[in-house]
């Protein structure tokens, strides 16, 4: 996890209307102080007369008192060898503050230091502080969790050594002694699925009690735009977030996380957790532009199941496992990954067919991890995967992302992602798709039929994602895809009294703008 990763320089800025009346408001200049500052908000609004408004002396509710954000600077750098950058302290003093917020930023940018930041500043004020991180996949909450609990250093503060204890509640750690911990208040983060935080009945006990329900500093949606793709269907928990909010508590604050958001995205996650009601509301789009990622579109030449498009990727006669450039390539099929794995192996002698995995939902955990740690260290460069593989991936070199068949467009970003996490590294994401996916250039003469074959293409160019068929359709045009995909990746809420706002960063300094909803 490259959390040191920020926005980049090219990140679009939109800003929104406002009254004339109303002046332009600069980002900020420097990190405020939580201590001593008011809210910092684009436009004074009149304060409800609610308890439910975070109050305005700008304590830190949950956690009890204010730490000194320098102090939490440095402990992160002591502890992790990470530098918070402004937006992060941002969202985190955000969240500190009570406010429901929401973070957009690209793969590889550090929104998970955010909620880290949260559990240091409670071990930090000694309140025996719980995050609740809500993560979809067993093999993320273990990347997480074993990063965190190793550290790189060490921190003390007030004469007390830090320690960031993390825990990953799922069917592989879910006995007895694992809920007396909880309850004990030995971790400082949870990290656990909808299923086991709705249906787990030892959860069910520790949010009856309010000891435990007190002690929770913010409940968090990592890959919060999961949501929209699996709550009707996949993972039909996603669509009861709320209900874990009412149980837990709406004095609670909810973080979402995303790299990648729709409007249509931002207001499905916005409504399923409950946003805007019980808590104020803030939040920030960092963008999701990678310059060093280039974008390319292709027609398959040959068959799908040929998997012939491959054979360029795929070296010539090789001397070294290195003339391998590290890629992913990913189907949308268990059966297509394994089969594209057999072709592929045997172009290559028996020497270099080791460089080859693949990494399926089906495989056990321990292959996974395997797999994972080889392509990590270099030792395996082509692995052929599904979506399976990719939330929360920290490997910064990959070279190549190949896309294989038409996909929704979150998806083929989010897998695209993967790809230069390193900024300085150019890293390349082609997406391969059917000839049907493109608009047909013949123009039909008057009286001219479709053929039976070019009427089932129209029905299926029809029904694919919108956003997919838009951006595979500009590959052939002099329309720019990247602009397109920065575009529909800035979300633009229609939410009454909030101006939903962009932000800006360079390498050399963070620029932030937020908003807020009372």
């Amino acid at each position: 996890m490259d959390v040191n990763e920020g926005p980049t320089a090219s990140s679009t800025h939109l800003s929104p209307a406002r009254p004339p009346s109303t002046p332009s408001r600069n980002p900020l200049s420097s990190i405020p102080d939580p201590a001593n500052s008011p809210f910092d908000t684009p436009r004074r609004r009149k304060t409800p007369s609610s308890t439910l408004r975070a109050p305005q002396s700008c304590k830190w509710p949950r956690i009890g008192k204010v730490i000194p954000v320098e102090d939490i600077v440095n402990a992160s750098q002591e502890l992790y060898g990470f530098t918070p950058r402004e937006w992060q302290i941002k969202i985190f003093t955000k969240a500190a503050e009570g406010f429901d917020t929401f973070g957009i930023a690209g793969t590889g940018s550090g929104k998970s230091l955010v909620f880290v930041l949260l559990a240091l500043a409670a071990e930090m004020a000694d309140c025996n502080g719980l995050v609740i991180v809500i993560s979809p996949l067993k093999s993320l909450q273990k990347d997480q969790v074993l990063r965190f609990n190793d550290g790189t250093g060490r921190a003390h503060y007030k004469g007390r050594e830090l320690k960031i204890s993390a825990v990953a509640v799922n069917e592989d750690n879910h006995d007895d002694a694992v809920f007396t911990q909880l309850g004990q208040g030995s971790f400082r983060l949870c990290y656990a699925s909808p299923e086991c935080l709705l249906r787990n009945t030892r959860f069910k006990k520790l949010f009856r009690r309010e000891h435990f329900r007190k002690r929770i500093i913010a409940m968090v949606v990592d890959e919060s735009h999961v949501i929209e793709a699996w709550k009707d269907e996949f993972r039909k928990d996603y669509n009861e977030l709320y209900t874990l909010r009412v149980i837990a508590g709406s004095e609670i604050p909810w973080m979402a996380l995303t790299a990648t958001c729709s409007t249509q995205t931002f207001e499905i996650i916005y409504t399923t957790l409950g946003m805007g009601g019980a808590r104020p509301f803030w939040g920030i789009d960092l963008g999701s532009d990678r310059p060093n990622l280039a974008q390319w579109v292709r027609p398959l030449e040959y068959s799908v199941a040929s998997m012939a498009d491959l054979f360029a990727f795929v070296p010539h006669a090789p001397q070294s496992p290195e003339q391998f450039e590290k890629t992913i390539f990913y189907f949308q099929t268990r059966q297509l990954t394994r089969h594209a794995l057999k072709i592929c192996r045997s172009l290559v002698s028996v020497q270099f067919r080791s460089v080859m995995y693949a990494f399926t939902a089906t495989a056990s955990e321990e292959f996974k991890d395997k797999v994972t740690d080889l392509f990590r260290t270099n030792e395996a460069r082509f692995i052929f995967a599904t979506l399976a593989l990719g939330m929360g991936l920290d490997i910064p070199d990959i070279f190549r992302v190949v896309i294989y068949g038409v996909d929704t467009f979150n998806d083929a970003f989010q897998k695209g992602g993967r790809g230069g996490r390193a900024r300085d590294l150019k890293a390349t994401m082609i997406w391969l798709v059917e000839p049907w996916a493109f608009n047909r250039s013949k123009v039909l003469e008057e009286g001219n039929k479709l053929s039976k074959r070019e009427h089932a293409e129209e029905e299926k160019r029809r029904t694919m994602d919108p956003a997919s068929r838009e951006y595979i359709n500009r590959s052939q045009s002099n329309l720019c895809m990247r602009a397109f995909a920065c575009n529909h990746f800035r979300p633009r809420p229609n939410l009454q009294g909030f101006p939903w706002y962009q932000a800006e960063g360079s390498d050399s300094e963070d620029e932030v703008e937020g908003a807020e909803v009372t």
